[in-house]
């Protein structure tokens, strides 16, 4: 609910030419850092190098996928 998960992590990219260094998981990281309060998150389907990192927070997939052109 909006109460539990006021806040949103969403739509992060990074640049293909800095991918594979680990900058999602500090991107994450420093989403969190001193946060009280729940966050929910947002991200392609297809982005498995942000899964990987939400996961490792965490965050916990559920929804359905948006439906895009």
């Amino acid at each position: 609910s909006a109460a539990d998960y006021p806040v949103e992590f969403g739509w992060c990219f990074v640049d293909e030419t800095a991918r594979g260094k680990g900058l999602s998981y500090l991107l994450v990281a420093q989403a969190l850092r001193g946060r009280e309060t729940g966050m929910f998150a947002t991200s392609l389907a297809g982005n498995t190098g942000m899964h990987k990192a939400l996961e490792r927070y965490e965050f916990v997939r559920g929804g359905d996928c948006y439906p895009s052109d």
